[in-house]
């Protein structure tokens, strides 16, 4: 009974991953670690269908579920930050897998067992090395264990299903009625000198799940997200105006873009070498000791190695050369041990830059198709995002003295689950709201993808001084990557996003809150879902 409790856990739990962060990412320009929301819903949900479970028991199936259920949002994560950059390069083609739904959910399943089957193959290998390594605590795993195991979290999970609450009352007030305004008005449009003062309207069904996001963020977005509306509105549009008037906003604006695109890119590859020499230097490869491993069982092999295998049929299939399949997965599995050594210490998995670093110098050796493109980009960020995730549940696992052989299998289980929702969400998703600037998809680390691609086509003159930009930004260490999102999003988005972000300095404790913003943003995030559906 317990097993096929966890069994319908994990699969909810997945379902519940995968629905958040496909919307989120695709709406926000950051994708916030989905693990200890769903270890907070997953014991709230076992305190509600199964009382009588002891405490170690409890702990197992918390454990087991949310292994595999994370897996789910690192997935969609990554395919948010990543495949609707074929819309922004090739709107046609992106529209017309769309309007074949079992063409588009089939591309994407098989892209996230590619990708998602070598990440999981890398995690193996590199977890008992890793996990050993005093210097890498791994510590959203951690932090997984560590509300799992005291007793107070319950608590916590209070909290979550009353942001949880909140978000879907709001949301269906909003919806049903008119006691919620659908608009806002804030600002006007005016002129003041060389400046125009925007025109702001808040739309009220995303008012709260943006400040949640925002606040669950902290001041990370909260500042360069305000340099990037001050830079669009003090400068970008003044230039335009008085030096530039004769290109279309458009054509100005995205050269801008694309020039601090480029000067970030630019410098992210003067930083490739750095990363190899590190590589070779520490002996990495030497430390992975084979007599280490964890042996796999019969059927873990296969399913492995069967995500090899639909690897390289998955790049055949899309007219990849052999020289170019060895280069895409030789490179990415250089990236995403890199990926995971960063993730184990510091907690993050910057795949965007690691994705980049192998997209560019792809694109200049094989000359790539818009799908193409995309697969390399996204295939990369899957693999780095599942191998982060899965190496989190594994120190969870070991933290909570788990079956390791167990671990794996729910894990390979969620990335199976995985791959057959996420298609399905996306194409709900964009089918109902759209990709771009008229959407709430706006999806702006494609559309900086896009540019970087399409950077030849811009007037130079501005890109240099997008580039100039970027240089300012570096010099003062504000992350570009965010600043473009005050530039691509639309102002209300922005400011709300920023007033979240700079809301947890009038709290002493951040962490107090955060379980129930994580609640509002996933239940905002959900009942977009719903509204796509009915």
């Amino acid at each position: 009974m317990a097993n096929f409790f966890t069994a319908i856990l994990t699969f909810f739990l997945t379902l519940f991953s995968v629905s958040v962060m496909s919307f989120i990412t695709m709406a926000a320009p950051v994708g916030p670690w989905i693990d200890v929301t769903l270890v907070l819903l997953g014991m709230f949900l076992i305190k509600i269908f199964y009382r009588t479970l002891s405490p170690l028991k409890t702990t197992e199936i918390l454990g087991y579920s949310t292994a595999a259920s994370a897996i789910g949002g690192s997935v969609a994560t990554a395919c948010g930050f990543a495949f609707p950059t074929l819309y922004f390069l090739q709107p046609d083609l992106f529209m017309s897998l769309l309007h074949t739904p079992a063409m588009f959910v089939s591309l994407m399943a098989f892209m996230v067992l590619a990708a998602g089957g070598l990440g999981m193959l890398i995690a193996h290998v590199c977890a008992p090395v890793f996990l050993a390594d005093a210097t890498m605590s791994f510590p959203i795993g951690q932090m997984t264990y560590s509300l799992m195991s005291v007793s107070g979290s319950i608590k916590k999970a209070y909290e979550l299903i009353a942001g949880l609450c909140t978000a879907f009352v709001f949301s269906a007030l909003q919806f049903f009625t008119t006691l919620v305004p659908k608009k806002i008005f804030l600002l006007q449009s005016r002129a003041i000198s060389l400046w125009t003062l925007p025109h702001i309207l808040l739309r009220s069904e995303w008012i709260l799940m943006l400040v949640a996001i925002g606040f669950v963020t902290g001041h990370v977005i909260a500042v360069p997200l305000a340099i990037g509306v001050l830079i669009k509105f003090l400068a970008a549009d003044p230039i335009h105006q008085n030096f530039f008037c004769d290109l279309a906003a458009d054509d100005f604006f995205f050269a801008f873009c694309s020039g601090i695109v480029l000067q970030s890119t630019f410098m992210s590859l003067i930083e490739l070498p750095q990363y190899i020499y590190k590589f070779f230097k520490s002996g990495s490869g030497k430390r992975l000791n084979l007599a280490e491993y964890v042996s796999l069982t019969t059927f873990q092999g296969l399913v492995l190695g069967g995500f090899f295998v639909s690897t390289m049929l998955f790049l055949w299939y899309l007219k990849f050369s052999f020289v170019s399949q060895a280069y895409l997965l030789v490179f990415t599995a250089l990236c995403t041990y890199q990926i995971a050594i960063i993730g184990g210490k510091a907690g993050l998995a910057p795949v965007g830059r690691f994705a980049t670093w192998v997209m560019v110098p792809f694109l200049m050796l094989f000359g790539l198709d818009p799908l193409q493109i995309t697969v390399v980009a996204t295939f990369v960020e899957i693999s780095g995002m599942v191998v982060v995730d899965a190496l989190f549940g594994r120190k969870m696992a070991q933290l909570a003295h788990l079956d390791t052989r167990k671990v794996i299998c729910y894990q390979i289980a969620g990335l199976v689950v995985s791959s057959l929702l996420v298609g399905i969400i996306f194409w709900l998703l964009i089918s109902y709201f759209g990709l771009g600037a008229a959407s709430p998809l706006i999806a702006q680390r494609c559309q900086a993808r896009a540019l970087l691609i399409n950077a030849s086509h811009f007037d130079y003159i501005v890109m240099l001084i997008g580039i100039a930009c970027g240089f300012g930004l570096k010099y003062i260490k504000i992350n570009s990557t965010l600043v473009l999102g005050g530039l691509l999003l639309p102002i209300d988005f922005s400011l709300l996003l920023i007033v979240g972000g700079l809301a947890t300095y009038l709290v002493k404790d951040r962490e107090e809150y955060v379980p129930f913003w994580s609640g509002v943003f996933a239940a905002s995030a959900l009942f977009m879902l719903l509204k796509t559906l009915f």
